[in-house]
C-alpha cells in the first residue's frame, strides 16, 4: 500500500519487554476517539430517615392528607461513591506498506497479547498489565519484579495515557491479501481494523487528567 496517513493520526502503544524485542506497536486512527469518565452517587440519608420507627406510617398519612411528607430536599442529597477509571475506545487501522507479516500480522498479535497472561512455573498465570505488588513495593523500598507498563500515545502527544490496562482487542482482517510466495511465506492480510478498548489502571484525579493532555496548571 502507498500513502501513509499523517503522524497526527498515528497511535503508538508501548510495553517495555512485552513485544519480543520490538519497542512499540504502531497503528492509525480510523474514526473518532471515545474517552469516557463516570462517577457513582447514592442517596443514603433518605434511607436512614425511613428506618426510624413510624416513618413509613407518617409518610402514608401525610401524603394521604396532602399536607406534608417525611421526605425532604436535604435528605435527597447524594454522596459520592467513587469514580470509574478513565475508559478509552480507539478504532485503529494497520496497513502493510512493505511487509504484511511485520506491519499487520505481528503488530496486531502483539497488541492482542497485552490482554493475555503468561505462564510461570508451568501452571500459574502471570496476569497482564501493571503489578500492584511492584507499585506497593516501590513505595516501601522493596523491589518486586513483574507487571507490564503499558502506555498509549495519540498522535504527536495530543493525549498520553500511561500505565493502562487492556480490556478488549477486537480484530477484523480485511479481505485484501499479499501475494503467496510459496512455502514459509503464505498470503497474509494487508489491512486490519481493530477496536482497542483500554482503561487507566487506577481512578485518576483532576491533576492526572490535565497531565494526560499536557495542560499546565
Amino acid at each position: 500500500m502507498e500513502g501513509q496517513p499523517p503522524e497526527e493520526y498515528r497511535v503508538t502503544i508501548t510495553a517495555p519487554g512485552s513485544f519480543r524485542g520490538r519497542k512499540s506497536v504502531t497503528a492509525y486512527l480510523s474514526e473518532d476517539v471515545d474517552i469516557n469518565v463516570q462517577s457513582s452517587w447514592e442517596s443514603p440519608f433518605q434511607d436512614i430517615a425511613n428506618a426510624f420507627p413510624g416513618a413509613g406510617l407518617a409518610t402514608v398519612l401525610g401524603q394521604a392528607s396532602s399536607s406534608f411528607s417525611t421526605q425532604t430536599q436535604t435528605a435527597s442529597a447524594r454522596v459520592w461513591k467513587g469514580t470509574e477509571p478513565l475508559s478509552i475506545l480507539l478504532n485503529l487501522n494497520f496497513y502493510a506498506y512493505a511487509n504484511a507479516m511485520e506491519e499487520v500480522v505481528e503488530q496486531v498479535a502483539m497488541l492482542k497479547s497485552l490482554a493475555l497472561p503468561t505462564l510461570i512455573k508451568g501452571e500459574m498465570f502471570n496476569p497482564p498489565g501493571p503489578s500492584i505488588a511492584a507499585r506497593i513495593g516501590g513505595k516501601v523500598g522493596l523491589n518486586f519484579s513483574g507487571g507490564e507498563r503499558i502506555s498509549v500515545v495519540l498522535g504527536k502527544g495530543f493525549a498520553v495515557f500511561s500505565n493502562v490496562v487492556v480490556q478488549s482487542v477486537q480484530v477484523k482482517y480485511m479481505n485484501k491479501m499479499s501475494k503467496d510466495k510459496g512455502a514459509g511465506n503464505p498470503s497474509r492480510p494487508l489491512v486490519a481494523n481493530v477496536q482497542f478498548q483500554f482503561e487507566t489502571w487506577m481512578t485518576i484525579t483532576k491533576s492526572d487528567l490535565y497531565a494526560i493532555y499536557g495542560i499546565k496548571r
